[in-house]
């Protein structure tokens, strides 16, 4: 059995079974990634480029960050204090609503049980900038009902097996960019996921934190920051606009329209039968909303998202005839900070 956490880049995983010409049974309920949702069903965008060969190349990587607008006077260069402190907390809650194409037919729209998950941390100042120590949050379903126990498990599944409970540290400057993040639970990094466990934690974070730009600015500001993501296997290119709409004392609003989009691509997804490949057609995703941060601390105290994502994917098996595969999810997301 292979999973489709590339296909739907985080948000979803879909269950697949062997596609080998053999008769498929339906797959489980499709557990939830509680950091993204989504969309507009995405269609063909043209000839299929071949795989990446190994290695891979580092991710994440900032391509472009560019001040649209500076904003009203008074205007100062905007960072996070790097100050020791207590332990803080950033939880997030995702309530999804799946639409599924699989098995040749449209499934849902369905409203899942409400995801929380989500990193306590502490940040030390060095010399550089900091580090922030995160340790991944316990997930919770909220499903008390026995009908919905089955999918309880799914909808945590990727964070459990990849973050939760796990210990990170990474470099963290006082613009809000993180940097060679290791797990202290395997120093030689020697994991077999640990690429993408490492690509889920940046991903997560780039979804939330707020990166100040280099320029003064005062309310008003707008600017953007286009970032190279790697998710699941998929290389996604994620551009994300701020504006800062207000400022109380050492406290900021900032809008933020953030999208995500993976083109064409070939993945490499372990649990494929023997000659099957798996194809990424497309992925858009889109979170639009408002977060609240505090100067003292790198991650948010409070925001609230709306999200979609549709991504389409393609399996091929020999002879078989190909499986599609498509996404058409939103969810709310709502951050909370202490």
């Amino acid at each position: 059995m292979s999973r489709t956490v590339a296909i739907h880049v985080a948000l979803a995983t879909v269950a697949l079974a062997a596609c080998g010409g053999k008769k498929r049974t339906p797959p489980p309920p499709p557990p939830v990634d509680a950091a993204m949702e989504v969309g507009p069903v995405v269609h063909d965008l043209g000839s299929r480029p071949p795989a990446l060969d190994e290695p891979h190349p580092p991710m994440p990587r900032e391509v472009r960050a560019t001040l649209l607008e500076p904003g009203a006077a008074p205007r100062a260069v905007r960072r996070y204090a790097l100050v020791a402190g207590p332990e803080r907390t950033l939880t997030v809650r995702a309530e999804v609503t799946i639409h599924r194409f699989q098995l040749g037919a449209w499934t849902g729209p369905t409203a899942l049980p409400a995801v929380t998950d989500g990193f306590a941390y502490v940040v030390a100042p060095t010399a550089a900038g900091a580090t922030l120590a995160l340790r991944g949050l316990p997930g919770t379903v909220a499903a008390d009902a026995p009908a919905t126990a089955a999918a309880t498990d799914e909808l945590t599944a990727r964070w459990r097996a990849l973050l939760e409970r796990r210990r990170v540290t990474a470099a963290l400057d006082a613009s809000g960019r993180l940097a060679d993040a290791r797990f202290e639970d395997d120093p030689g990094a020697a994991r077999p996921d640990v690429e993408l466990a490492t690509d889920e934690l940046h991903q997560r974070l780039l979804a939330v934190m707020v990166p100040w730009p280099a320029e003064p600015i005062g309310v008003g500001a707008r600017w953007r920051v286009v970032t190279l993501v790697r998710i699941g296997g998929a290389y996604v290119k994620q551009t994300a606009i701020y504006q800062l709409t207000a400022l109380d004392g050492a406290r900021a609003t900032v809008a933020v329209e953030l999208t995500r989009l993976a083109e064409r691509q070939l993945l490499a997804l372990d649990g494929l039968p023997a000659g099957a490949e798996a194809e990424l057609i497309g992925l858009v995703r889109t979170q639009v909303g408002t977060v609240t941060v505090d100067l003292g601390a790198p991650l948010p105290v409070a925001g609230r998202f709306e999200t979609t994502l549709s991504s389409h994917a393609q399996f091929r098996a020999g002879a078989a005839p190909p499986l599609d595969e498509v996404a058409d999810d939103r969810a709310v997301l709502t951050l909370s900070g202490g």
